[in-house]
């Protein structure tokens, strides 16, 4: 009996490796799956990017951004890039508290400025650490067919519990969304392409305070090509 159930079990084993083994060569031949499979390789290999910076954490920050481009207000790329940035830190960065965007906005408009000071919206605030960025030369389009996203950011962060000292900087090449191609205009609103373009820009800023995969990368130039 015992030689038999062995036996049964045995063909069992054999029986349920085969099926796996017939699904994945199944998956793997279906059309768009390699590139599947690359991404759950690299993810199983751990392609994890570490934080440039960490010293966020446990602190009160805001987040400004300003562009040359545009005049300060919610309805601005500049706006909504900050915004886009402060959700991200907030869902990201252990123990942070990030200020109401709307309160940064009220704050500034309250002092009636035209250029925008980072430490005294800092200390007018009552932020512990300042995100600044400077968005410039926001753009949409290639031509009037085609959308293409650029970009030039740079961005401070100043410890305002030391006088306002700049603690970390990071400004990137132009960025351009997407990388190695363009999206048709016909296949998706401006407002849509927009909301993208400025999703791209808060994550390359954002990322900057906490681990990421680089496969995200990847997953964003492939969600304009479904969709193009």
């Amino acid at each position: 009996m015992d030689c038999q159930h062995f036996v049964v079990k045995s063909r069992s084993a054999r029986f349920r490796w085969g099926v796996g083994l017939l699904l994945l060569l199944t998956f793997v031949t279906a059309p768009g799956c390699v590139g599947a499979i690359a991404n759950l390789v690299n993810v199983a290999r751990g392609n994890t990017v570490p934080a440039n910076f960490t010293g966020l954490e446990g602190k009160r920050i805001a987040v400004v951004c300003v562009s040359n481009s545009e005049a300060f207000g919610p309805a601005g790329a500049a706006s909504s890039l900050a915004r886009t940035v402060g959700k991200l830190v907030k869902a990201n960065v252990e123990d942070v508290t990030v200020i109401d965007q709307q309160k940064i906005e009220q704050w500034i408009d309250r002092n009636d400025w035209d250029y925008v000071d980072f430490l005294a919206v800092g200390r007018g605030v009552n932020a512990e650490t300042v995100v600044a960025i400077d968005l410039d030369g926001f753009s949409l389009h290639d031509g009037k067919t085609l959308y293409k996203g650029r970009a030039d950011i740079s961005m401070v962060v100043y410890d305002m519990t030391s006088g306002g000292k700049e603690v970390f900087a990071y400004s990137p090449n132009q960025i351009q969304y997407p990388e190695n191609m363009s999206a048709h205009t016909t296949d998706m609103s401006e407002r849509a392409f927009r909301a993208q373009f400025l999703n791209v820009l808060g994550n390359r800023i954002a990322r900057q305070f906490y681990p990421y995969d680089v496969a995200e990368d990847f997953a964003r130039d492939a969600s304009v090509i479904s969709s193009s």
